[in-house]
């Protein structure tokens, strides 16, 4: 897959970085300095297009979730991880997935696929519609979530339904409420402080 590894300090974490459709391996790049300027940084590129904009999985003409499709790109995606982390030398348990939108979707896909790989999450602007999962002991799990009330792609309920998703298995969920589907500062900056104190 295409991308971009940034060495940082010992000590701090790995975030891997999941642009939102139409996106690239960059736009993350400075929210991921914010969240920690010293962290290393793994940013992954999309390899779907769709009406040339880059996604990390497929959908369908009336834009629902191609589900077959987004289980087999997450378990690549988790694979290419694992071989990052010894191309790169850095620690499974320092990782941090940052996503955005369509980023954030397949990070969920990613924690719900094995518990014990990936325990730190940053999702922001997440949706994950379907209650059809096999439930996990997440309790070691992790999770700062920015969230639309008035987000014109994600409605409350869509939210919501990421939040229960998660708390429903034990997961340690941190919701921020903000107005639309934009990344804001006030989230990046949220979710820093949440990193620090994770």
């Amino acid at each position: 897959m295409e991308h971009k590894f940034i060495q940082g300090a010992t000590g701090h974490p790995v975030l891997i970085l999941l642009h939102g459709t139409g996106g690239s391996m960059n736009d993350l790049i400075p929210a991921a300095e914010h969240l920690d300027s010293q962290a290393s940084v793994l940013t992954i590129q999309g390899d779907v297009l769709e009406n040339g904009m880059r996604r990390f999985f497929k959908r369908f003409p009336d834009a629902s979730f191609d589900w077959d499709d987004l289980e087999v790109r997450g378990a690549n995606l988790v694979s290419f991880i694992k071989n990052a982390s010894h191309m790169y030398q850095f620690d499974l348990k320092d990782v941090v997935l940052v996503g955005y939108s369509n980023g954030a979707n397949i990070a969920i896909n990613l924690l719900l696929r094995d518990p014990r790989i990936f325990l730190r999450a940053i999702l922001f602007h997440p949706m994950y519609p379907t209650d059809d999962i096999d439930r996990q002991d997440l309790t070691n799990v992790s999770i700062f979530a920015s969230l639309g009330v008035k987000d014109p792609i994600v409605t409350v309920a869509q939210s919501e339904q990421v939040i229960k998703l998660f708390e429903n298995q034990e997961a340690q969920v941190t919701p921020y409420w903000t107005t639309g589907h934009q990344l804001s500062y006030s989230e990046v900056e949220h979710a820093r402080q949440w990193l620090k104190n994770s």
